[in-house]
């Protein structure tokens, strides 16, 4: 592709970004307004509308992408990026999505409808409700549809059996909350009769009724993230953990704060991959995190208003949270105490590669800018600077030789020649748009000719795409699309297959040639987040959210180890090329190495305090890498010497 091309896919870019002003800056905070401005597409023209009201609820798909519910419109966003991802132009109080997000449902008074959000979105209206709908929630295998409100019902839809729901009835007064277990065939809900019911929602029989002797209004629900316990807030500003099975509570928290009691406008959440909880209320519009190990508290500080919802990311890394002064935040919770824009990380390391020398370090950066170093020294030998150029933050970069570096960005990939005269501009660079729209793999093949990417198709957020493409244009060899997230992929057997895995309950095993699944691992219930392949076995290495680190044999599948789990989630994992240690990092800043086949003793470092990001060896196995969500790049000798840092 040539230059003129590459400028005419930029220029569409920044026309496209100045007709909104979707996103506010404001002193490092990413806001999102209650009355906003959207372009949004009508088959292959754009139309500007005008979004209306406040925003009422934040639903987290995967780590910086989530979807928002306002009065006015409901739309998919992804932090950094100026334009919603799409929008449906329907208002509404609360809504839910499934699982494998491939439902939406929304409700707005006595109103509620069901998106199916497949290549074409439809659209269905179901009956029953005659009052207003408070809460909604899919079970963990959208199969089921609950609602509760103002009726003194349960609803709840079968989604094989049509329209028209089933009833629960046991409620005296309005149900607040609605809430499946992750596990199992329980439905929880609470009503304002000081009353906690927990349902078996598939035969319909009331199991536990739940009636705190004090009388506490009961007024937010949710389930522990394996099942095992529920957690319920009440207007007396008092939080509770209570086992489902027996009713007995395990756990109570009282804020002694007298302007923070939790009220219904606003919410708690359980982190599901670390060990906090987030609630707020009352008007000190602050929010409180706890520390449920620690029992320490934090006080995070930053809107003008009452908050409306308190959401956590699938990572565990960020959470979220709007306000009736319209905005949404976004919240690090190592820091815990300042709020962060996704381009105010200093440069946050997005990825990292070495060329296959082992001289040159290349990494990319939430700053737009590539950095090519010395890989030794650590001194800098070339930037590239694509502010303002490139529509989102790159987020891989990958050596094809010692002079030439694939970069992968928003829809397009630059091919980078840096000894070219001019390295330092875009005239060294040769690009192509590809698939899918956010990518969060790379891996390309011994022979530098093909090109394997996974990500999102961001127009319908259960689409994760896994795809092969030639590297000199982009041209598309297969693409396989599932419902479930598609995390990490790398190549094995002499580049025969290709082996990936994501947020799903199994790692698939590709024939990379032809894209045709053969074979795949069942996995404990646990997002992997980054997976490795030792060169000299077939041992597979995966990083999960559950603070594990678990070993694979590719010959018969099987688990033949296992590192923790720990408090921290991780989020990269690498062999080194000898196969003889493996290397992981976590959210807490902190790598691990481990010797594999002499004492297979753990040696753990605590590097900074933001999330690993990136963790790579030299291919001659002298230095280890790593990336960090702070912008240092750390190096290390092969027996974890510290040798420098790069800013």
């Amino acid at each position: 592709m040539d230059e003129e091309y590459i400028n005419e896919l930029f220029a569409i870019s920044e026309e496209y970004d100045q007709h909104r002003d979707f996103f506010g800056r404001d002193e490092g905070i990413v806001k999102v307004r209650g009355f906003y401005n959207f372009l949004i597409r009508k088959q292959n023209q754009y139309i500007q509308r005008y979004g209306r009201g406040p925003i009422h609820q934040i639903i987290p798909i995967a780590e910086g992408i989530f979807i928002a519910i306002s009065g006015g419109s409901t739309s998919l966003h992804m932090i950094g990026y100026k334009s919603p991802l799409w929008e449906i132009d329907i208002p509404a109080a609360c809504g839910a999505v499934s699982s494998k997000h491939n439902q939406l449902a929304l409700a707005w008074s006595k109103r509620i409808y069901v998106f199916t959000l497949e290549n074409e979105v439809s659209q269905m209206e179901l009956l029953g409700p005659k009052r207003r709908i408070l809460s909604l929630d899919f079970s963990w295998d959208g199969k089921y549809l609950a609602a509760g409100g103002f009726d003194n019902v349960i609803y709840l839809w079968d989604r094989d059996k049509g329209k028209t729901p089933t009833t629960l009835n046991g409620q005296t007064n309005m149900t607040n909350c609605v809430s499946f277990s992750p596990k199992g065939k329980l439905l929880a809900t609470i009503g304002d009769d000081s009353t906690i019911q927990i349902w078996d929602y598939e035969k319909e029989i009331l199991l536990q009724l739940i009636e705190h002797p004090d009388s506490f209004h009961f007024n937010s629900l949710q389930f522990w993230y394996d099942g095992g316990a529920i957690v319920v807030s009440s207007l007396e500003g008092e939080l509770f953990i209570i086992d489902p099975n027996t009713g007995e509570i395990s756990f109570m928290y009282k804020d002694t704060d007298p302007l923070f009691p939790i009220i219904p406008l606003t919410a708690f959440r359980l982190c599901k991959t670390t060990q906090y909880l987030a609630l707020s209320g009352g008007n000190s519009r602050k929010i409180k995190l706890l520390d449920l190990f620690t029992q320490s508290e934090y006080e995070l500080f930053g809107h003008n208003n009452i908050l409306t919802d308190l959401q956590f990311d699938p990572a565990g890394s960020l959470m979220y949270s709007s306000s009736l002064d319209g905005s949404i935040k976004v919240w690090d919770l190592l820091d815990k105490s300042e709020t962060l824009n996704w381009d105010a990380w200093n440069g946050g390391v997005n990825s990292l590669s070495i060329s296959a020398d082992s001289t040159k370090l290349a990494a990319s950066s939430s700053d737009h800018k590539i950095r090519i170093w010395d890989a030794k020294s650590g001194n800098l030998l070339k930037l590239l600077d694509l502010e303002g150029k490139v529509d989102l933050n790159v987020s891989h970069v990958r050596f094809l030789s010692n002079t030439r570096l694939l970069i992968i960005g928003m829809n397009i990939a630059l091919q980078w020649n840096f000894e070219k005269e001019d390295s330092n501009s875009l005239d060294a660079c040769t690009g192509y748009r590809i698939s899918p729209g956010l990518v969060s793999s790379v891996e390309i093949n011994n022979n530098k000719d093909r090109l394997f990417i996974c990500g999102w198709n961001l127009e319908y957020p259960n689409n994760h795409v896994v795809s092969a493409h030639n590297i000199e244009d982009g041209s598309l060899i297969w693409k396989n699309e599932y419902h479930v997230m598609i995390k990490d992929v790398k190549l094995f057997d002499n580049n025969q297959f290709l082996i990936y895995g994501g947020n799903g309950e199994e790692i698939y095993v590709v024939d990379s040639l032809s894209g045709r699944v053969v074979n795949s691992i069942a996995t404990p219930d646990s997002y992997t987040s980054s997976i490795s392949i030792n060169p000299k076995n077939h041992i597979l290495a995966s990083a999960g959210a559950d603070g594990a680190i678990r070993f694979w044999n590719l010959d018969d599948l099987k688990l033949v180890d296992q590192i923790g789990p720990f408090n921290s989630s991780f989020r990269s994992v690498s062999f080194s090329p000898d196969g003889e240690y493996c290397a992981f990092g976590n959210n807490d800043g902190q790598i691990g190495i481990r010797n594999l086949h002499i004492d297979k003793r753990l040696n753990v470092i605590q590097v900074c305090s933001s999330p690993i990001t990136s963790i790579s060896f030299s291919p001659d196995g002298q230095y280890l890498f790593t990336g960090s969500r702070d912008g240092t790049v750390h190096s290390w000798d092969y027996k974890l010497h510290f040798v420098g840092k790069n800013q």
